[in-house]
């Protein structure tokens, strides 16, 4: 087969050779046309496939020598794809041995290539960028090239954000809705986003959203004439938008779709599908709360995200937009100590998709105020994200986190039996700079008029230290009955504080603080008897917000009846879409309590209508300390 090349190769060269000899007589030996004398390397490059998140494409790079030598050195082809696209497999065939180093892409050809030889290198990528335009160039070199004009070529698609188009179930997504993300970026710095959009039922769309990250806040505006969605039959939805007003241009999101009534969707669960680690949720916004004077007087709130230290920032309170007077608790990186009391002032509320500023002025000895945009979702229920530029220290001492949270509508006046029966405890955060998450069954039995015993099993996994389970003991609960703050003493709980609020979209009260440094929540359990089979049917399934850049974020639909369900999902360095996700085992108790076995054994958490699990092993995807949520 070589001896056979070789003399192909020769052949060329000698017939290409005497070519240019006629020509060179023809015209009288003035020139040599377009072909360089000696080595000539020339490359092309194209690329083939779907270029859409989640999906495999390839690039055909093609080294021609069209000089009228052979080359007698190593030839040598590199490639860096940008941002957007990742390097799975090269191929060059038996003449070219290609690396990847960090996502730079080496291919060498020991061998000769006689004159007018071609060769080709075929590279596979998976692309996990979503908009726009990419550029990839791949250049050759090889010694004693005679031209270098012709040593690089490149390669411009258009990506598309959303494979498919409008599939006619896009109906189901019409309205004014709002977004909650939080999480990191492509580049693995903290990110939060709010944000208010109108879907028209034909997959155009148009609104406005806050972002904020480790690089700047930004107020963007969704470009209805480059912005789209679809919506496939199981009701997973894909929103591809365009940013005008600030240095991002473009992000895709991936959405299950949950609560139809009427045709239309309520609720949902978000990922970011574009290289970032962001999760969140979907509301169906009422635009007839977008005013003050429909907002409720008091609401609980609970945000968390990083600082520019890496500590992660968990806060909790209380707001009463009459009086403008806040109450909070604040744990960044350590336990969350003494209340604070400050104000909150809400502005700028506006009619037409409800954004709002939120300034809040903390207390504690600190002047320095913060800034949140808020969106409102309904008169029981807003989103915030803080819009201060990231620098500094301590949250409200300086210096500004990235968080981005919610709140929801509370009371007056409390008691201890305003926490009366069962409640899941989720929770998720950091713990020692990696991710950690608790999920625990809780019994509040009132005791007194302010205060009661409390009692139940924590269920904790970091991605440092593994699984731990902490049986409750000697616990204690006191709430003040203006606030509604409550705290907490014992063996499993010490350290935790909690601001009630009036059940909101399950939300009974948001919590910080120990036994880990977390955000998290209280969902009140029905006092039932709970099965395997009380838990049949469809959920929508979503990632609670991550607390590091290792986890795995994922949502979708998965059926508790059959175990199996269709998932996209986004892991450091992957980008998955419409991925069978399996179970191999359901086990619910009496109590609400049991396992979901997915690769390893997980621990599960019901109270009805929805489902909280953590894995508490490793899979192939690393050790992801996340808290899944199926809710119907």
């Amino acid at each position: 087969m070589s001896l056979r090349l070789g003399f192909h190769r020769r052949l060329l060269t000698f017939l290409l050779i005497l070519s240019i000899l006629i020509v060179g007589c023809k015209s009288g030996g003035g020139g040599n046309g377009n072909v360089t004398s000696g080595i000539d390397l020339s490359i092309s490059m194209v690329h083939n496939g779907v270029f859409a998140p989640g999906q495999g494409a390839t690039y055909t790079i093609t080294v021609n020598n069209v000089g009228t030598a052979a080359t007698s050195a190593v030839t040598t082809v590199t490639d860096t794809p940008p941002a957007g696209l990742l390097i799975t497999e090269q191929a060059g065939g038996m003449d070219w041995n290609c690396t990847n180093a960090q996502g730079v892409v080496t291919c060498t050809d020991q061998n000769s290539i006689v004159s007018g030889a071609s060769t080709k290198i075929t590279l596979t990528v998976l692309v996990v960028a979503g908009f726009g335009t990419i550029n990839n160039t791949a250049t050759v070199s090889t010694a004693g090239d005679n031209n270098t004009a012709n040593n690089s070529s490149t390669d411009s698609v258009v990506l598309n954000g959303c494979a498919g188009t409008a599939s006619g179930n896009e109906l189901i997504l019409r309205g004014q809705y709002a977004i909650l993300a939080q999480g990191f970026t492509g580049s693995g710095g903290p990110g939060a986003l709010v944000a208010s959009f109108t879907a028209d039922g034909q997959g155009h769309i148009t609104g406005e959203e806050d972002l904020n990250s480790s690089t700047a806040p930004q107020h963007l505006f969704i470009d209805s004439a480059s912005s789209s969605y679809t919506v496939g039959p199981d009701n997973r939805a894909c929103l591809q938008l365009a940013y005008s007003g600030g240095t991002t241009s473009a992000a895709v999101f991936r959405l299950a779709l949950g609560g139809v009534s009427g045709g239309v969707a309520s609720s949902g669960r978000v990922i970011e599908f574009d290289g970032a680690l962001v999760s969140g949720i979907l509301r169906l916004q009422d635009p007839t709360a977008f005013s003050t004077a429909r907002l409720q007087p008091n609401y609980a709130f609970g945000a968390d995200g990083l600082d520019s230290a890496g500590r992660h920032t968990s806060i909790a309170g209380t707001i009463n937009i009459i009086s403008q007077v806040i109450q909070y608790n604040l744990d960044e990186g350590g336990p969350s100590g003494a209340a604070c009391v400050g104000t909150g002032l809400i502005t700028s509320l506006s009619p037409t998709n409800g954004r709002g500023l939120l300034t809040l002025t903390p207390g504690c000895g600190s002047l320095d105020s913060a800034h949140e945009a808020i969106y409102v979702v309904n008169a029981q229920e807003f989103f915030f994200v803080q819009i201060d530029q990231f620098t500094g220290g301590l949250q409200f001492s300086g210096g500004s986190a990235i968080i981005g949270g919610r709140a929801v509508a509370t009371g007056n006046s409390f008691s201890s039996s305003t926490l009366n029966g069962n409640y899941i405890l989720h929770m998720t955060g950091q713990t020692g700079g990696a991710a950690h998450v608790s999920l625990g069954l809780l019994t509040f039995t009132p005791g007194g008029l302010n205060s009661g015993t409390v009692s139940g099993t924590l269920y904790g996994y970091s991605a440092s230290g593994g699984a731990t389970t902490t049986t409750v003991t000697s616990g204690t609960y006191t709430v003040d009955p203006a606030s509604g703050r409550a705290t907490f003493t014992g063996t499993g709980i010490g350290g935790l504080v909690a601001y009630l609020s009036m059940p909101t979209d399950g939300i009974s009260a948001f919590s910080v603080g120990e036994p880990d440094d977390v955000l998290g929540a209280l969902e009140f359990q029905p006092s039932q008897t709970y099965t395997t089979a009380s838990v049949a049917g469809t959920y929508v399934v979503g990632t609670d917000d991550p607390g590091d850049k290792l986890v795995v974020v994922e949502t979708g639909h998965l059926s508790l009846s059959s175990l199996r369900g269709t998932v996209d999902i986004s892991a450091p360095g992957v980008i998955e879409s419409d991925q069978t996700e399996a179970f191999f085992s359901l086990q619910i108790n009496p109590d609400g309590t049991g396992s979901l076995g997915f690769q390893s054994q997980s621990v599960a958490i019901t109270n009805g209508t929805k489902l909280f699990f953590i894995q508490e092993t490793c899979s192939n995807f690393g050790c992801p300390a996340v808290i899944n949520v199926l809710e119907k």
